[in-house]
């Protein structure tokens, strides 16, 4: 059984390319797999195969601490200078998760004595003898993070490079002098996967409420499946924005993410995907999108485009060439009228990596430092012809896309979506009959899982002296039938709130209400079914209303 086993992981090797180093370690080494939890119970780095390829130093476990105790420390003491002391995960498999987003999850929590900048914790992922740096945070960073010292701040790290490979992790606590922190602890690691959602989902509505000719026509793009796939896309946001930037007429400048990658990720970069918030004073000015490399010089920019209203935009990269890290720069130049709003993710699980600029002039600066320790991402994401990757399996991916669900809720009365098709939908476009109106979200349908929900998107058809723009996000109105009060909450400030009957008469206005949540007395109002127009930020949606005394 001991041969059989050899034999395997020989063979899984030779198609996976690895080096002979890294085979031998596989050899020697349990090969976990996704998904995959070190909650550190068994109080021992021994049970799940932890190793210090330097020794293990001042890396301890600690019975008495962590989220909950126990939890793996870097301990500052005895005092280190010039150090580094490596905490190594035993190899993981994701060799079949070829159309997935992995990720890596852990805790962390600085104990600083001083806050140098000196003393640093970086996470790494080993591939064979292929090394990516995911993220670098120094003993003054985690005080910007958190606004005060010893909070454990969780990390959410989506692992772009390591599709269909077996791959490590390692913790690496290095610096000048280990007296100036208590310690580095990481806790409650984990590595896990999900099924890529659809992309670029899209509505485009037509009709007019309640006489059979309302429809919605959805569309949306397959995702981009497997690590041998012609296109990578890079996203740092969750899909959903809480904010939106932009400059103000007259000015210059550019918003946007820098994309850190290593320099063996090689190619083309083809498409930009920006998400933007309806501003209702926007002007018709058109942007660019500019991508400068790690040094920050300008390597190429897109043709000016249209700001779309609460809405994805593809921008064409006219196949600016990249290797390794970019910056992808959505630039105003001294436009006449303020524009839609660039979407902002501040709550996202890369929200606060620093990996969000602004550029004024030749001043980068990230929005930690100038917004009250706070930190996002912006809805950039950017879709690449990589030519040189790592090693990768040749074998055929696994995971086959059988189609996409589509799950509906009616707005009228209730949030509860609902599955539209029995079976799954094989095109990427589907046409709905709507009374007036409803939201949406599509799923990808594997062989071996479901995707999690795309973007939700609420669409709705005119009714007599409205016009309805697209929304992303939730409002909710309970309760609903409602006989004097209804209170209704929004994902984003709300505007206005204004009520009117099926013919478009208006029964109730209210203005200049910015805040998500309102209570509104109908208790004025005789039985009947009523519209309810919100204007958010984020745009316009309405929903029915039904007033039941």
């Amino acid at each position: 059984m001991k041969n059989l086993y050899i034999k395997s992981v020989f063979a899984l090797l030779l198609v996976l390319g690895t080096s002979n180093a890294a085979f031998c370690s596989v050899l020697t080494d349990t090969i976990k797999s996704i998904p995959f939890n070190e909650d550190w119970a068994s109080s021992s780095f021994t049970t799940n195969s932890w190793t210090f390829p330097d020794g293990q130093g001042n890396w301890y476990m600690l019975t008495s601490s962590g989220l909950p105790a126990p939890c793996a420390k870097f301990m500052g003491i005895p005092p280190l200078t010039n150090y580094t002391g490596i905490l190594e995960s035993p190899w993981f498999d994701a060799t079949q998760l070829t159309c997935d987003y992995i990720y890596l999850d852990f805790d962390l929590r600085l104990e600083a004595v001083q806050y140098t900048q000196t003393e640093k914790i970086r996470v790494e992922i080993e591939m064979g003898t292929n090394l990516d740096t995911m993220c670098t945070v120094n003993n003054s960073d985690m005080f910007i993070l958190n606004c005060e010292a010893g909070i454990w701040q969780h990390f959410h790290l989506n692992l772009l490079s390591v599709v269909k490979s077996l791959f490590k992790v390692r913790f690496i606590a290095f610096g000048e002098n280990s007296a100036h922190i208590s310690g580095w602890s990481v806790d409650n690691i984990a590595v896990t996967s999900k099924c890529k959602p659809p992309r670029k989902f899209l509505i485009e509505e037509s009709g007019q409420c309640g006489i059979g000719s309302c429809t919605a026509v959805l569309t949306w793009s397959p995702p981009v499946c497997g690590k041998n796939s012609a296109n990578i896309q890079f996203i740092y946001d969750d899909g959903s924005a809480e904010e939106g930037y932009a400059y103000w007429p007259g000015q210059s400048g550019s918003y946007g993410n820098k994309f850190k990658l290593s320099p063996v990720y090689s190619g083309y970069l083809n498409s930009a995907d920006l998400w933007f918030f309806y501003n209702p004073d926007h002007g018709s000015d058109m942007l660019t999108v500019d991508i400068y490399d790690s040094t920050r010089t300008l390597i190429g920019s897109s043709d000016p485009f249209a700001v779309p209203d609460s809405n994805w935009v593809t921008v064409d990269l006219n196949n600016i060439p990249f290797t390794g890290t970019f910056y992808a720069m959505v630039t105003w130049n001294n436009v006449a009228a303020v524009t839609n709003w660039l979407g902002y993710d501040n709550n996202g699980p890369n929200s606060y990596m620093f990996y969000d600029y602004r550029l004024a002039g030749n001043n980068w600066v990230t929005p930690a430092n100038y917004s009250s320790c706070e930190d996002g991402i912006f809805l950039i994401r950017v879709t690449a012809d990589v030519l040189s990757k790592k090693k990768q399996s040749e074998a055929p991916d696994s995971t086959v896309i059988l189609g996409y669900n589509i799950f509906k809720a009616d707005t009228s009365a209730s949030s509860a979506f609902v599955k539209v098709n029995s079976a799954p939908v094989t095109d990427t476009s589907y046409t709905d009959i709507l009374d007036c109106m409803a939201s949406y979200y599509i799923t990808t349908v594997f062989t071996t899982c479901e995707s999690d929900p795309s973007a939700i998107f609420s669409a709705g058809c005119n009714t007599v002296g409205i016009n309805i723009s697209k929304f992303s996000g939730n409002l909710k109105i309970d309760p609903n039938p409602a006989s004097e009060y209804i209170s209704i909450s929004s994902d984003f400030p709300i505007n206005t709130i204004k009520i009117t009957d099926l013919f478009g008469r208006e029964q109730l206005n209210i203005n200049h209400i910015d805040n998500k949540e309102i209570r509104i007395n109908l208790s004025g109002l005789a039985d009947g079914i009523y519209l309810l127009i919100a204007k958010t930020r984020s745009g316009q949606t309405v929903q029915k209303v039904i007033v039941q005394h």
